[in-house]
């Protein structure tokens, strides 16, 4: 059944595994409907066969190898003032003993601190990489100020910045912040009400939804922070332009339960509706190169600090459900609940 993500997504799998349960019941009662539903799900499973032989994407050009740094920093240590030098070093000796041609992959918030106050540290270590023909990708908070106001962002940056020309392809600020967690709603009405609401990094403001994606590598990134990655149109949308998907995260708040793999399971699908590979790079698991059949190409073991070495396939081309989104399967649906809302039975009222 997955042969049917590039042909609509995750609807499209939900819409089949519903007519094909649907169907298991509707064959035991009388009438000419079971043998209607028993069609429907034979042209399900004969497109999914169809499907598993097209292929909508292809390679563009040589494989590109990459480092995916874990960290594996506990939680409860994460974002004290203490840790901030501890945690840099982490990183740095992780990262100096990965080899020349590498795409370096740090997680969601790597470094704790906003990339205005330790840019000396980001870019040494952006530069380092480049001068062996390789570059940094990290996770970093975002501060901007102006005249009226002083912005904060959670962001992804393809170091180093100095150098670049044009700084919009090399900085990508979230889009979709999770409530609570990273902003407040109506603040100006609870904020400050109850002491819930002022929880630490809540206070970010979303990026440009007309944001480029970035650019390295002479590849074109589509990026994606923690949940964004479980917004399928949103995806589909930023990948059209795309050689490769790189989501960060930082599941920690989870800790040991099926929160993070549930996370992991459902950014696999992303990969299996745009025909890309997906980087997926995270503080304590799951980090793993996923490619463009929602395949594991290799992963890393949760809560173990490691550098995954792997590689990745730029592609480009675009599925049906890149170009078409929701909608076709958001109408089939509908024409199909039609004929039940007209024909239900008093009876039955929950038919």
């Amino acid at each position: 059944m997955a042969s049917l993500a590039p042909l609509g997504g995750v609807w499209l799998l939900s819409l089949a595994t519903v007519l094909l349960s649907a169907t298991l019941i509707q064959l035991r009662q009388p009438g000419p409907l079971r043998w209607v539903a028993a069609g429907l799900s034979v042209l399900v499973l004969l497109t999914a066969i169809a499907s598993h032989f097209l292929t909508f994407t292809h390679a563009n050009g040589p494989e590109q190898k990459v480092a995916l740094v874990q960290g594996n920093i506990p939680q409860d240590l994460k974002w004290q003032i203490s840790m901030r030098g501890e945690t840099r070093r982490i990183y740095h000796e992780l990262t100096r003993e990965i080899p020349a041609d590498t795409l370096v992959l740090w997680p969601e918030s790597a470094m704790t601190e906003f990339y205005q106050t330790i840019t000396d540290f980001i870019e040494d270590e952006g530069n380092q990489l480049a001068d062996r023909n390789g570059a940094l990708i990290t996770g970093i908070p975002w501060r901007s100020v102006s005249d009226a106001d002083i912005t904060y962002r959670n962001s992804i940056a393809a170091i180093p910045l100095r150098d670049s020309e044009n700084d919009s392809e090399r900085v990508y600020h979230k889009q979709k912040l999770v409530p609570f967690g990273e902003y407040v709603p109506m603040q100006s009405l609870i904020r400050g009400l109850i002491p819930f609401f002022d929880l630490p990094m809540s206070g970010f403001t979303p990026g440009d939804p007309s944001q480029p994606n970035l650019q390295v590598l002479g590849h074109t990134v589509a990026p994606f922070i923690c949940y964004e990655i479980l917004y399928p149109q949103l995806v589909a949308s930023r990948s059209h332009d795309a050689d490769v998907l790189v989501t960060i995260s930082n599941d920690a708040w989870f800790g040991s339960s099926a929160g993070p793999v549930q996370h992991f399971q459902m950014a696999r699908l992303r990969a299996l509706e745009t025909g890309r590979w997906l980087l997926r790079g995270t503080n304590n698991g799951v980090t793993a190169v996923i490619d463009h059949q929602g395949r594991i190409v290799d992963a890393l073991p949760q809560f173990e600090r490691d550098v995954l070495y792997s590689h990745y396939q730029p592609r480009t081309g675009i599925t049906p459900f890149m170009a078409l989104g929701v909608w076709p399967w958001l109408v089939l649906s509908g024409l199909l609940l039609l004929p039940a809302m007209l024909g239900r039975k008093k009876k039955h009222p929950y038919i």
